[in-house]
Formats: structure tokens, sequence, C-alpha cells
């Protein structure tokens, strides 16, 4: 065979065609003689895999007519699995033969039907099973069923032996007619010498028939055949199978053992060959032991895909063979397909040289439609949510998402709450953007970033930030959370706004420092804050007092009692101001891994970082909406940081041009305000692998297409996506994850990096230390 091409086929799981669409594969594949296609079923590597080897020429075809029945199926063009194939010299190959004339029948799928039982047994089921049990788990063991059309002078040659046999000169006594039918259908020399009286009188007798069969004639052969076979003579099955598209076909199946053992492998092959004993009928035909042929010779001729001494089949007897298992079929090891492909919608955003504006995704790998796709900036105001277990390609997602948008000069934001992802993209950021980078790292030793949550403390944004810092620990203490707690902390927070220069150092201190509570009290102007702390506050009596403040101070305390986040947050003077890196397209790069600083360290500080980012997005309001820069904010295990402010960063953000990405891995760690918020803003949903109780939730959101068990198996890199393209929602389809792309920078590069980072938004810790310890004793 030239230009050969090995295509694998996934096998649908849910499947629930028969062998009658594969039937119809093979009779389009009769209208193109010398066409050579073998079909083989093979277990490798203890997986029972469909394959359909063919010439270039012919791919396009034979993968429409396999979609056309089997829409679910997968078919991609792999390297011959012949090729890689070691200890070739232990190998045992059979060819199989008919029993009988090739004019007569084999056993055909209708004929498998359990009657009693009216249910319809699938004859793979018989040949997969045979490929279970090897001598070895290691052995190999493979099916190749060659065919090409049966050229029509044959197919002439047929018709004519059957209108003999019809017209019942031998009485119509079985062993006769088969006798005869052997002599006169054989295509090898010796039999036809030895046949020879047989033959010269078929010869005779075929002279006054017409050698061509005209339509009327082919109808008439038509009326005789029933579809179910059912009490059908030896003549009827004979009329049936040549009035049906034959083929001339090798049956071949390769045993190949891990240690050489011919006896072993004859043995395992005479079981295999049992399994073809199932399509044997008594009195019409069937399959026996051919040649067996060994080493590097039954290799080369396996590998070949040749057809030598052929048997003719018609497609009916093809397909009962060979075809796709259905879901009947219970054998282990098949290579299912776990996931179905879904078709990518027409407008897809492809990423070419002229795609400026399309941030990468992935690919499409539909039916080999592979096309590297993303999304348009203007659908990125309506946010991306990506779901699934990890490992399963969120942070590679992730990173390739960031790293595009770093590489045309986009501002980001990345919050990872693991710090692989950071240290990725870090390796992957471009020479020229170098002095765009900002990283954010509590666990430094020598150096804090200051980042002063109380330093804008304006009447405009006062309310917000207020909002913000008290919503922050309503969500890390929400089991114990309660309204007089909320009371105290929200009047302590209006107060140190309002007062100025104050830090989240302040709260504790509020509280528990008589002299510092009455300085601040003094510069208080808004009379309700006031008034709770002169009358309510003031007035309390001391044991109900430190009652009151105790849940306060406890939490507060504990998160303050950490140098990491004391350094931080006790600054006066942010290092860092949100609002300047938004607006001018920077790099923030938010390390808050688990690992370093604590988990609940992490989730503090994230919170205060997304509820920042919220805040001075809002404050965009004060330029138009067409100066605002679109900055794109990313957030990794995002449900660690959602306050009951995310739901108005999903909500009002894309007004602000603060585009999220945000990513977890299943979807009951949301309280449920906040999932509302995802499903009910996010324009881009994007899932990889789910647990079945998440894939019932996220199949509603991607329509009937998609099953709790498709997302439930999707394999790794894999996922199921609805886009928002041009403002509208995408029909939902199958995408596969691209690899990590970009230059990878050397340790000397990133070290720079951190450097002019440390240099421009940090201060020595020391320094930090060393004005705290003189803020405490004021």
């Amino acid at each position: 065979m030239k230009d050969k091409v090995v295509l694998q086929i996934k096998v649908p799981k849910d499947n629930e065609s028969g062998p009658i669409v594969a039937e119809q594969i093979f009779a389009t594949l009769h209208a193109f003689s010398k066409e050579i296609v073998s079909f083989e079923i093979a277990n490798i590597g203890r997986s029972i895999r469909f394959f359909v080897t063919l010439s270039g020429k012919m791919v396009d075809l034979v993968e429409s007519q396999i979609y056309a029945q089997y829409p679910d199926a997968e078919i991609e063009a792999r390297e011959d699995y012949v090729k890689k194939c070691k200890n070739e010299e232990n190998g045992v190959m059979v060819e199989l033969k008919m029993k009988n004339s090739d004019v007569y029948p084999i056993k055909r799928y209708s004929q498998f039907e359990d009657r009693l039982a009216k249910i319809a047994v699938d004859p793979i089921a018989g040949i997969t099973s045979s490929l279970v049990k090897l001598a070895d788990i290691n052995d190999q063991v493979w099916i190749q069923i060659v065919s090409t059309p049966l050229p029509d002078k044959w197919r002439n040659i047929f018709v004519k032996c059957v209108k003999i046999l019809d017209n019942g000169i031998f009485g119509h006594i079985e062993s006769l007619e088969i006798l005869y039918a052997r002599a006169f259908i054989t295509r090898k020399i010796w039999p036809k010498i030895v046949l020879f009286p047989f033959y010269f009188l078929f010869w005779l007798h075929g002279f006054f028939v017409n050698a061509k069969v005209g339509k009327n004639e082919q109808a008439s052969l038509e009326e005789l055949t029933s579809k179910s076979h059912d009490r059908e003579s030896n003549i009827d099955a004979a009329i049936d199978k040549v009035v049906r598209p034959l083929f001339d076909v090798s049956i071949r199946i390769f045993y190949l053992p891990k240690r050489k053992n011919e006896e072993v492998a004859k043995v395992k092959l005479t079981e295999l060959v049992g399994a073809f004993k199932q399509f044997n009928f008594p009195h019409l035909n069937g399959f026996e032991v051919g040649n067996f042929v060994y080493g590097e010779e039954a290799r080369e001729l396996y590998e070949k895909r040749e057809i030598v001494d052929g048997m003719a089949l018609n497609n009916e007897e093809l397909a009962t063979i060979f075809h796709l298992p259905n879901v009947s079929v219970k054998t282990p090891l098949i290579y299912w397909v776990t996931s179905k492909k879904l078709e990518p919608p027409a407008d897809l955003p492809l990423v070419d040289s002229n795609s400026g504006d399309v941030t990468v995704l992935g690919r499409t790998n539909f039916r080999g439609m592979i096309q590297n796709f993303g999304i348009k900036a203007e659908d990125r105001r309506r946010h991306m949510y990506i779901v699934g277990k990890t490992g399963m390609g969120k942070s590679v997602l992730m990173e390739n998402m960031v790293v595009s948008d770093i590489v045309v000069g986009r501002g980001v934001g990345l919050i990872d709450p693991h710090g692989d992802l950071i240290e990725n993209v870090l390796k992957r950021i471009p020479a020229n953007r170098t002095n765009d980078v900002v990283l954010i790292d509590p666990s430094d030793k020598n150096y804090a970033v200051g980042f002063n949550m109380f330093e804008d403390g304006d009447d405009s944004k006062r309310a917000i930030v207020c909002s913000g810092i008290v919503g922050i620990f309503k969500k890390l203490y929400a089991e114990s959370w309660g309204p007089r707690l909320e009371h105290i902390l929200r009047n302590t927070v209006l107060a140190l706004l309002e007062a100025k220069g104050m830090t989240m150092l302040g709260i504790t201190r509020m509280l528990s420092d008589d002299d510092f509570r009455g300085k601040i009290v003094a510069k208080i102007k808004d009379p309700v804050v006031k008034k709770f702390w002169t009358d309510e506050f003031g007035k309390m009596q001391e044991r109900l007092r430190i009652e009151a403040i105790s849940p306060i101070m406890n939490k507060v305390g504990q998160f303050l009692s950490t140098n990491i986040i004391r350094n931080i947050v006790g600054q006066v003077k942010s290092t860092v101001d949100f609002r300047f890196l938004m607006d001018n397209g920077k790099i923030v790069l938010i390390n808050l891994s688990k690992g370093k600083v604590g988990e609940d360290s992490a989730a503090l500080l994230g919170s205060m970082f997304v509820t920042k980012f919220q805040i001075d997005a809002m404050g965009r309001a004060d330029i138009k909406e067409k100066d605002r820069k679109d900055f794109y904010l990313y957030v990794d295990e995002f449900q660690n940081f959602a306050t009951d402010s995310f739901a108005t960063i999903l909500s009002e953000a894309r007004k602000y041009r603060l585009n999220l990405t945000i990513a977890n891995q299943y979807i009951s760690q949301l309280p449920d305000e906040v999932k509302d918020a995802v499903f009910g803003n996010v324009g881009s949903i994007l899932s990889f692998q789910v647990g079945y109780e998440d894939g019932e939730y996220i199949s509603q959101q991607f329509g009937e297409e998609v099953l709790p068990a498709d997302l439930a198996s999707l394999s790794k890199y894999n996922a199921y996506m609805r886009l928002l393209i041009d403002g509208m929602p995408s029909k939902t389809f199958s995408l596969s994850t691209l690899p990590p792309s970009g230059n990878i920078s050397d340790d000397v590069r990133v070290q720079k990096l951190l450097r002019v980072s440390k240099e421009r938004y940090a201060k020595k810790v020391d320094e930090v230390e060393e004005k705290i310890r003189k803020w405490s004793l004021n």
C-alpha cells in the first residue's frame, strides 16, 4: 500500500448504532475500485483499539463516512503501530480461509439475534473479548481485515454461478451445489485442474447463461433476498450475498508475545480463531485456520496490508466482522471516547498575524479541525470563569493568557495562591517590559511592599473602603460573625479613615488604648460615627466593653501579630498605587503562596488586594469611559478571596475596564451569592474535568449537548467552553489547551526583574519594622 496512513478510531461509549451503519460505509467504499483499505483491531498496551489503514487520497472520504455513521467517534492519524513493535522475531501470524465456496455467505449480524430474549447480540463482542486475556500482559495481538472491491469480472462470475444453481439442475442437493460452486468460483489454478470435469460442466452450462446481469434480472434476484435471512436456503443465501457489493478480502491474526514461544503463540492464535467460529454456518460457510507465518516474514506481510489468496465477502459480511461496538458490548480495555468533541462556532475568533486584539485560549479539536483561537478584547470585559480539578490544565491556560497579554503590552494583574504560576510567568516576560513588573511577595524576608487600605479615606470613597474592609473580615469569620461585632468594627474603620494617616494596626489600638482612641475621636466630624464613640462605646460598662471588643481583638490581632502581614499593612504610605498601575498598564504579580505565608494570611491579603482593585477601578468614574485603559486581573482559587463585594466587581467592574479571569476547582467552594454572581454575570465559561455533582450544574450552563458524564471524563488539557463572541454567547464547543508559550528566561534575568521591582515598590524590612515600633509608642 503506497502513501499509507493509519487512522485510529476512538469508540463512542454511548454508541447505539449496530453493524448496519458499517454496512453503509463498506457500500460507499465499493465505488472505489482497486483501493485497498485495511480494518484492524488490536490489543496494544492493554488497550483494545480500532484502526483503519488506507492510502492518503482516501483519508477524507473514509473519515467523512465514519463521522456520518458514528458522529461522536474520534479519528486521528497515528504512526503505524506495527513499526513500533519490538521482538518481531517472536511473532506468529495465521491467515483465515473460507470453509466452503465464496458464493455462500457466513453468518450475518441479523442472525445473531436472541429471538427468545428479543435481544440483538453484537458479534464484535466475541472478537474484542478474545483480545482481552493474553498469555502475558505485555503481549500484543492484532487482527487485520484487508479489503478491496472485487472486480466486475468476478462479480459477474458469482452472479452466473448463482443463476445456474437457482435453475435447480442438481435437484437442490446441497452437497452437489456446494461442490459445483467451489469448482466454478475458485480463483486458483490447481483446484480447477482437480475439479476440471465439474468446472467444464459449469462452463458448458454457463455458456447459455448471460454473464452480465441487467437491471431487471438484478431486481428479480434481490426480490429473493431477506434482510433477516430467516429460514433461507443455501440458494437464497447465495443470492443474497452476490446482489450486494462484493470485496476481495484477506483476514490475518498476528500474535506478538514478549518472550519467544511458538507453541504458546499458536495456542493463543487458535483461541483467537475460535472467536471467528461464531460466524460459521454448517450448511453455508465459515472461517477456518489457514497458513501459519512466523517472525519477520509475518510482520512484513502484516505491515504491507496486501491481499493474498483472498476470499469474497460482501458489505454485510464485512460489517458483521468489523464495526464499532455499541453500548451492549461490555468488553474491558476498549479505547472508548471519554468525552465527546463538539464543533466550534463558525465565527470563532482565530489567532493569526492580524489578530492583535485576540488573546490566545487554545485550539479546537473537533474532527481534525485544529485551529488556534482566542477571545476578543471587547468580550473579555464581560469576564471569564474557569473551573476544573487540580492538575487538569487551569494553570497552563491562565499562564498562556497572562503571557499573551504581557507580550502585546496590556496591563495585567495576577493573584496566585500557589506561587508556581507566577514563577512560570516571570520566566516568559519579554525584555521590553522589565520596567513594568511589580512583584508583591509577602514571604520576602528582606523587603516589604507597603499596602494601606486606610490611606484613601476621602469622603467620596470612605463608605466603599469601609465596606470592603469589613467584608474581608466577615468572609474570613463568617461562622462566628454577628451584628454587634460588625457594628463595632464598621465604626472603628470609619473613624480611622476619617482621622487620616492611619493603618490597619489602628483597629486593635483604637479599641484597647484610651489615649489613642481619644485622639482619633477628636478628629471625627461625622456626627453618627462620633456619637457611637462618645455616647455608645464611651459609656459602655468595662465588662460589657471587654466582652464586645474581644472577638475583634482576637480576629484582627491574630493577623497583625504576624510580621509578614504587619509589615505590609502597617506602612502609612503605600508603595504600590493600584490606580496608577492599572492606568499605566503595569504587570502586577501577587505571590500569595500558602506554603510560605500561611493559608489564613494568604486569604486576608488576597481579599484585600481584590477589594483594592475593585475600589480603584470604580474610582475611574472620574474619567470618561473611552479613556479608561483595559486592565486584566487573573485570580486563581478566587473563592479564597471572594467577599460580599465580589458580586459588585463582576457586575460593575466591566464599566471601569477591570476585566476578570477567575478560576477555582469546584463550585461548592463558592458561597451561593458568589456562585449566582459568577453564572449571572460572566460572559465566557470554560470547564476542565470536574466531579459529577459539578458536572450536573455546569452542563445546565452548556446545554443539552454536554452531559455530566462528559465533564467528569475530560482528559487532561481538554475542556468545554461557552465563549462570548461579539457580545453573544456561542454554542458550547470542545478545545485543547496549548503548551506554555514564549521564550524562557534564565535565572539571571528573573533575578533582575525581582531586583528592579523591589527597588521601586518595596522597602527594607528593618526600616519598616522600626517605623511601626515608633508608631506603636506614640
